[in-house]
């Protein structure tokens, strides 16, 4: 490598003494150097003078051919997104390109010549990146994927991150890859509402001694922010104000740009960024969330509800048919079971006085009833026969069942009528009555099962 500069202090005054010392880096080995008495060198140093009476203004070449055994590595393009949420998190993601800038690789490249080989010095193959502390979710990937070959150190003030292209770096040679991690806001983002300050690097740690051709750096800002003012540590170059959309966003967040050229790590200081922000519109992300799950559940409960279908579905209508007369035939035949039980009402009126003509009266009524109940039910299992003859079948188990109800009850009307009359006694009337009540309680309990299985 071969340094060319000023062997004299560049100075617009008289300088009486002047003594210049260059450092060489390991092994500090020189092919040629400027020599101007009095010189010397002494292992990686090189002492010129003392001088006396430099003159204003001064010049006088130094040039410096040595050898350097690290690798020459630039950074040509990077791309550092900041995205900023009132959440509690900063995501930041850095997307660079890097290009090894020593003398090109002559000939092929063989992997396993490489890795037989003792010494690689002109081969650059690992980045040690310095994270700040609070550094989590980590990633490192490129074009093709995710990188496994990387690692990560905690320390007390500082996150260490190795990481391992997929191939080796030789004169000539590109690289091209992302780096992404998360920050907490407290250590970044401050606020007396409604005025926010943010405070972060415009450039950080990529590897000792790198050098940036291009830097772009966008800092996101959550949706709704007003009145922004920025504030640089040095010049950059401000580009106009960008709209980016993300997830939930409306009508987009602001993003601040700028560039610079030529950096190196002496341009680690902090840009700051205040503004503006209701934070009422921190509701805006649930809210849309509750009302889009709203609407979806709507549209689905009004879809199911609704037939588009354009052909006939004699199927569907003839269930739906038989569902209808089923509801009313249970109807019909809850008020047949009442009416029924106004037999013992007669019954027990008629034991009691004893007037044939009155308890003649009212059996009548109460037939009458029943058999416009039984007629209408037996139209109603007429119609179900047409559509679905096994719940027909099971209605018409249910109708003689009932009849078999009415049976028991002609026979308790008679017993009633005979032990009033004289031709049955009391005790016969009382053990004829009891086996005729047990038998209606059974088909009533089996006509009520019946039912509850239509």
């Amino acid at each position: 490598m071969l340094y060319l500069g000023n062997l004299y202090f560049y100075s617009p005054y008289q300088t009486k003494s002047l003594t210049t010392i260059v450092k060489l880096p390991p092994p500090g080995k020189t092919e040629s150097f400027t020599r101007k008495d009095p010189t010397s060198q002494s292992d990686n140093t090189i002492t010129y003078g003392p001088y006396t009476n430099i003159l204003p203004f001064s010049e006088s070449e130094l040039s410096v051919h040595y050898e350097n055994n690290k690798a020459p590595i630039t950074v040509t393009d990077l791309l550092r997104v900041i995205e900023i949420s009132h959440w509690g998190n900063i995501a930041v993601e850095e997307t660079m390109n890097i290009v090894h800038d020593g003398a090109k690789l002559k000939g092929t490249f063989s992997r396993h010549d490489y890795q037989r080989a003792q010494e690689t010095f002109a081969a650059f193959n690992e980045f040690h990146m310095i994270l700040p502390a609070l550094a989590r979710d980590i990633y490192y990937r490129d074009d093709i994927g995710n990188i496994s070959t990387s690692n990560v150190w905690e320390q007390s003030d500082s996150v260490d991150l190795t990481i391992r292209p997929r191939f080796p770096l030789f004169g000539g040679w590109k690289t091209h890859f992302t780096i992404g991690y998360n920050l907490p806001t407290y250590q970044y983002l401050f606020h007396k509402d409604p005025q926010y300050l943010l405070t972060f690097r415009f450039i950080d740690h990529i590897f000792d001694d790198f050098v940036v051709d291009h830097v772009t750096v966008k800092v996101i800002l959550p949706e709704g922010v007003e009145d922004l003012r920025y504030e640089a540590p040095y010049h950059v170059d401000r580009q106009a104000n960008e709209i980016v959309k993300t997830y939930l966003d409306t009508v987009g967040r602001t993003v601040i740009v700028a560039t610079k050229d030529n950096l190196v790590d002496n341009h680690f200081k902090n840009f700051r960024i205040a503004y503006k922000f209701n934070r009422l519109l921190l509701l805006q992300e649930p809210l849309l969330v509750v009302t889009a799950f709203y609407l979806f559940f709507l549209v689905v409960i009004i879809y199911v509800r609704l037939d588009f279908s354009i052909h006939h579905d004699a199927e569907s209508e003839s269930q739906l048919r038989v569902e209808s007369l089923v509801h009313q035939f249970v109807e019909l035949h809850g008020k047949r079971v009442n009416v029924m039980q106004q037999y013992d009402g007669v019954i027990a009126k008629f034991k009691a006085s004893k007037d044939s003509a009155s308890f003649g009266a009212a059996k009548k009524k109460v037939d009458s009833e029943v058999k416009n109940l039984n007629g209408s039910l037996a139209d109603i299992v007429k119609r179900v026969s047409m559509d679905s003859p096994d719940t027909a079948d099971s209605m018409q188990d249910i109708q003689r069942r009932e009849a078999e109800y009415r049976d028991t009850v002609i026979q308790a009307i008679t017993l009633a009528e005979k032990v009033t009359n004289g031709k049955l006694s009391r005790q016969q009337y009382i053990e004829n009555e009891k086996a005729n009540k047990t038998k209606r309680d059974e088909i009533r309990m089996k006509v009520n099962n019946s039912i509850q299985t239509l």
